[in-house]
Parts: C-alpha cells; sequence; structure tokens
C-alpha cells in the first residue's frame, strides 16, 4: 500500500467519497451521513446547482463537501467527476452508484421504446461508467456501493425498464466481485421502500403493489443512508459481492455494534 508522509499506511478512509444522484432524497441523505463519519464527501448531480444545499450543511457542519456536474449516462463526464474527487482529497475511497430512474411505468406493450432505452442507460450505464472510471484510481480496499432494489429479484407490473435494470446492476455487483473482490468492496444495497419524490412517481402510477401503500407505510431515507456509511467506513469483507437488506435484522445488529 502506499504511505503517507508520516510512514502510516494509506488506506481508503482517507480519500473521497463519490456519490452520484446526489441532489435529493436517498442520496442527499447519504451525503449527510457520509460527512458525518468524517469522509470528505463530493456530491455528483446532473445540475449542480440542486446540491449546493447540502453542500451548504456539510459545510456548515465542519464537513468538506463539493459539487460537481456529472451525466452519468456519459463516461467522460464521469471520469472527470473522479478526476475532481481524487483531487479533492487524498484519492478516491469510495463510490455509491445512487443515480436512477423509475420510468417509464407501464405495461410492456404501451411503453415507450425511447423512455425505456434511457432507463438502461440510467439504470445500467451509469454504475458501469461510474466503476469503470474509478477502479483505476480507488484506494485498496475502497469499496463501491451499487443502490439495488428488490425490483432486481422480483417482476412488478409495469415495471419491467426497472426490474431488467436492476437485475443488470445486481449481476455487475457480482462481476466487481468476481474479477476484483481481492482489491476493493462492493456492495449492492437493497434500501426497501423509502418516502422520496421516485415513490410518489409510483403511487402516481398505480402500478403495482407499492403504488398503493400509504406514504405513511414508507421510510424516512435517514436508516438507509446511515447503513451506506457504515459499509464504506468499516468495509465488510465477508459481504462483499453480495445484495445487502438495510431493513435486515443481522444488518442492524452489526451496525449498532460499531
Amino acid at each position: 500500500m502506499p504511505q503517507r508522509p508520516d510512514g502510516r499506511a494509506i488506506d481508503h478512509k482517507d480519500g473521497a467519497v463519490l456519490v452520484f444522484g446526489a441532489s435529493r432524497g436517498l442520496g442527499r441523505a447519504t451525503c449527510l451521513a457520509l460527512a458525518a463519519a468524517g469522509f470528505p464527501v463530493v456530491l455528483g448531480c446532473r445540475n449542480p446547482g440542486d446540491g449546493e444545499d447540502a453542500m451548504a450543511e456539510i459545510v456548515a457542519s465542519g464537513g468538506r463537501a463539493l459539487c460537481v456536474a456529472v451525466d452519468v449516462t456519459d463516461h467522460a463526464s464521469v471520469s472527470q467527476a473522479v478526476a475532481t474527487a481524487c483531487d479533492f482529497a487524498s484519492g478516491l475511497a469510495a463510490i455509491v452508484n445512487n443515480a436512477a430512474i423509475v420510468t417509464p411505468l407501464a405495461r410492456l406493450h404501451l411503453g415507450d421504446p425511447d423512455a425505456w432505452a434511457e432507463a438502461m442507460r440510467v439504470n445500467v450505464l451509469g454504475p458501469y461508467n461510474a466503476i469503470r472510471a474509478a477502479l483505476p484510481v480507488l484506494r485498496r480496499g475502497g469499496v463501491i456501493v451499487n443502490l439495488s432494489s428488490g425490483a432486481a429479484h422480483r417482476p412488478v407490473e409495469g415495471w419491467s425498464a426497472y426490474c431488467a435494470s436492476k437485475a443488470a446492476l445486481a449481476m455487475l455487483t457480482r462481476s466487481v466481485f468476481a474479477e476484483y473482490g481481492d482489491v476493493v468492496r462492493v456492495y449492492g444495497v437493497q434500501p426497501g421502500l423509502l418516502d422520496t419524490d421516485m415513490q410518489a412517481e409510483i403511487r402516481a402510477s398505480g402500478l403495482g403493489p407499492p403504488s398503493r401503500l400509504p406514504r405513511s407505510a414508507l421510510a424516512d431515507v435517514a436508516g438507509a443512508a446511515r447503513a451506506i456509511a457504515w459499509l464504506v467506513r468499516t468495509a465488510p469483507a465477508d459481504l462483499s459481492g453480495t445484495e445487502i437488506d438495510v431493513d435486515g435484522v443481522a444488518l442492524r445488529r452489526r451496525m449498532d455494534g460499531g
């Protein structure tokens, strides 16, 4: 491992965490949780102005944060965001692939083909671009978090684009582990049904059982954000390459124990 000037080994905790899809919802909450855990945070947003309030909140609390413009479907844009994150701190500690869209919400024969393809670009190509750009510069022991979903494993009426894209992302997590598991940690995180703008879109569609859940039944984003920050901070080897349900009792016990 590389050495610091004081002779101590540099580990992944010395670097920045780059969060894609950081402007709102779970992405925003994850940035706040990571900053509270002591990481410099780079907020990757399609429109960087959308992340300025979260950046200001982190800085006001004594943390370090930076907003960057990034289009996850454009590899050059993602590579530039990764380079900026490396320059912002002592390299790159982790990336969090949170950028995603749930549309089109429609049965297969009624959906817009272009919208279906766009879901693949954002939800699959986006994480691929991020992982491809980050792997050469991640600290040894660095972390990749892919935001997965129960929809990766169970079809839902009207959600074919989202379910298929999240299933592809789950396999991408496993592929990264198979190829680079000795160098980095990679986790697929299933955050559950959260009170976010995406869930509002789902409720408005009326498609699938989740659309019929009242808002009061949805979880706050803070719990899932805390779990992501814990994974980045502790980088547990035994969970690498797996899909993790943040509501799982075993995970909660581990988190409460440190």
